[in-house]
């Protein structure tokens, strides 16, 4: 399934990245003989920033695409327990624990440093946390339709609506 959202950056400028997640049969994690199409952990990612396309394929949960006031480029945020992004990919506890992605030159390769920069901390999620069905059929949503979407979610998990500084995953904890 394929769509578009409106994604409102931490420049202030506004842009639209189209996403892809794939379904499949597959059981409920809480009940494996429920069958039923449900999405798949890889996510497509594309977007146009300044000129330059970028690409994002993997199996984190992305909640936030931000501009660098550094390096001037686009990064990429996920909660790095989201999906067991953390366990499968070797990643240390840290606090917060989000992962950063970084793009290479390319814009299609993204790499991880071990924490995410300060300047993250606060920002407000910006992309859609919740995967549309199958049957919405939807092409496009606006940043507006995303947070009434998002709106139950985000309000359970305060660390899925903005980037935490002091977010901590309980299986890190001593």
């Amino acid at each position: 399934m394929t769509w578009e959202e409106e994604v409102p950056l931490n420049t202030g400028e506004v842009i639209w990245v189209k996403r892809t997640v794939t379904y499949k049969l597959q059981g409920d994690s809480g009940n494996p003989l429920d069958i039923a199409y449900r999405p798949d952990w890889t996510e497509m990612l594309e977007f146009t920033w300044q000129g330059k396309k970028y690409w994002y394929t993997g199996d984190a949960a992305l909640m936030l695409l931000a501009i660098s006031p550094k390096s001037l480029q686009p990064v990429l945020v996920a909660k790095a327990s989201s999906k067991q992004w953390s366990r499968q990919n070797d990643y240390q506890c840290t606090t917060p624990f989000y992962v950063q992605f970084v793009p290479t030159e390319d814009g299609r390769n993204w790499s991880w440093p071990p924490n995410i920069e300060p300047w993250l901390f606060g920002l407000p999620y910006n992309i859609m946390q919740r995967t549309p069905g199958l049957q919405e059929g939807k092409s496009k949503y606006l940043a507006s339709q995303r947070l009434e979407r998002d709106r139950v979610l985000t309000h359970q998990s305060p660390s899925l609506a903005r980037v935490e500084s002091d977010y901590s995953f309980n299986q890190c904890k001593k």
